[in-house]
């Protein structure tokens, strides 16, 4: 830093500056970004000085008031503090309303350019329900365990409602916080919620921080946004990111949120897929978790009577473990195909025709998965026999060695089966905690009006049997991602 000597008035610290001590440094926070200030006994001598920066006196006055060796010492601290925009010079204005805040209860109570924050000090919710608050945002201090707990709440956000901002440091829930905390707190919240800019916010937004007292050093940990417009939900960073493990052959991917203790990890062939597939899943199972209250999730019920060709739809519930097994899937055409093929699957199997011997890894499948698997195969087994074959149903059963797939489409059936066995051959007991996915990507090898087709052929062939049943589904859509989850089973 160049130290200019600025024009002699009246000094008084920036109110919508932070600033934090710690030994021999002073972090400053404000509009102009984070400032670094590091020098002998400076945070010392910042303490000494603040009393006097209320606009009562002038620098020059200041200097001349310590003992001569002392007052370069002064000049330098004046210099970089007017340089951080921490310091103003002239009589303050006595109408600032910038950023207020005062204590409430257990808490603080912020003002922010019009907005109303709710800052808690110790990780406790505000009485006023999230229906009815009066509060434009919420600020908690929480610790690791509380974060884990909130997060229940965050899955269940809808679009409208207060922002929730939460800065995790670790520590003992409900600990008494010493006046030093309390001031640093506050110190925090002014920072964070007045260079936020909540004000400009156009949709309810969530963000999460840690915390490092020891550094003073607050981190991004998590942001995502509820859009009121489609396309508006998001999150960053990417809540879906590959693991540590060789990503060749198979790409392997693990959705997860930082001190949330549950995460979806799977892999597959093509990362794009993977990712989508990974995502979905681990936003129905954050849902399903959060539905804490009652156990139950609530669907839609589609009945469908053989002998009748009007399908009725009606609300109902599940129980929240019945539903966590279930497919999900990007698309309710696709889910529909695969709680088909489960519910196939569990129907008295009779096959028609004789099965088919072939080697899976020389069949010259044009599919570029399927050829993609085999050249992997190849390069660790010579021959993988495979047994294939057809239900009355239309199930194509798929079986090589222990590795057994079942499909609407004979394709899919063997490129699952060759995925299970690359997993086995290349990893083996490194995943043994993560699944194969692609259970309900049926795109990859038909188009939708194929899919559509062959869904109408199974319906028809159900209604000849005479065989009701009942497709109970749910559309689950958070921070962009949207996912379909459902199961067909007999029923009136």
């Amino acid at each position: 830093m160049n130290f200019e000597r600025q024009s002699d008035a009246e000094l008084w610290l920036d109110p919508e500056t932070v600033i934090l001590p710690s030994k021999g440094r002073l972090h400053i926070l404000n509009r102009r970004g984070l400032t670094k200030l590091q020098a002998d006994h400076i945070d010392e001598v910042h303490e000494k000085l603040k009393p006097y920066l209320d606009g009562t006196y002038q620098e020059s006055e200041l200097i001349a008031a310590v003992a001569a060796e002392k007052q370069s010492i002064l000049e330098k601290y004046f210099a970089a503090m007017n340089q951080s925009g921490a310091l103003r010079r002239g009589k303050p204005a006595p109408e600032h309303t910038g950023i207020t805040i005062e204590e409430a209860g257990r808490g603080l109570l912020a003002r922010v350019y019009g907005k109303i924050a709710y800052v808690s000090l110790y990780g406790e919710e505000p009485i006023a329900s999230t229906g009815n608050h009066p509060y434009d945002a919420w600020l908690l201090f929480v610790t690791p365990d509380q974060m884990r707990n909130q997060w229940k709440r965050i899955w269940r956000a809808r679009r409208n409602g207060p922002h929730l901002l939460y800065v995790i440091e670790k520590g003992e829930p409900g600990g008494a916080l010493s006046a030093a905390d309390m001031e640093a707190r506050k110190q925090y919240a002014t920072w964070l919620l007045g260079c936020s800019r909540m004000d400009s916010w156009k949709s309810r937004a969530i963000r999460l921080y840690s915390l490092e007292k020891a550094g003073s050093v607050l981190t991004p940990l998590f942001q995502a946004s509820l859009g009121s417009t489609a396309g508006g939900d998001k999150i960053t960073p990417d809540l879906v990111t590959v693991t540590d493990h060789d990503q060749i052959p198979l790409a392997i991917a693990k959705a997860a949120v930082p001190f949330y203790s549950n995460s979806v990890a799977g892999c597959g062939v093509e990362y794009g897929l993977l990712s989508d597939e990974v995502a979905r899943e681990f936003i129905v199972q954050a849902t399903l978790a959060s539905a804490v209250k009652t156990g139950e999730l609530a669907c839609v019920a589609e009945f469908r009577r053989w002998e009748r060709t009007k399908v009725e739809l009606r609300r109902t519930r599940v129980q929240q473990k019945q539903a966590s097994s279930w497919p999900v899937a990007g698309s309710l055409l696709e889910l529909r195909l695969r709680a088909l093929e489960r519910f196939l699957w569990e129907l008295p199997v009779s096959y028609r025709g004789g099965s088919r011997e072939i080697d899976v890894l020389r069949t010259g499948d044009r599919n570029p998965q399927i050829a993609y698997l085999a050249n992997v195969l190849r390069t660790r087994l010579s021959t993988l026999p495979m047994k294939a074959q057809a239900t009355t149903c239309g199930l194509y059963v798929c079986q090589a060695e222990n590795y057994q797939a079942f499909s609407l489409i004979e394709a899919k059936a063997i490129r699952d089966v060759l995925l299970s066995a690359a997993k086995n051959e290349f990893y083996r007991e490194s995943l043994r905690e993560v699944g194969t996915q692609h259970e309900c990507d049926f795109t990859t090898f038909l188009s939708e009006d194929e899919l559509r087709q062959i869904a109408l052929q199974q319906d028809a062939m159900l209604d000849e049997r005479r065989v009701n049943r009942k497709f109970i589904f749910k559309h689950v859509q958070r921070y962009g991602i949207s996912a379909w989850v459902g199961t067909l089973g007999q029923g009136n």
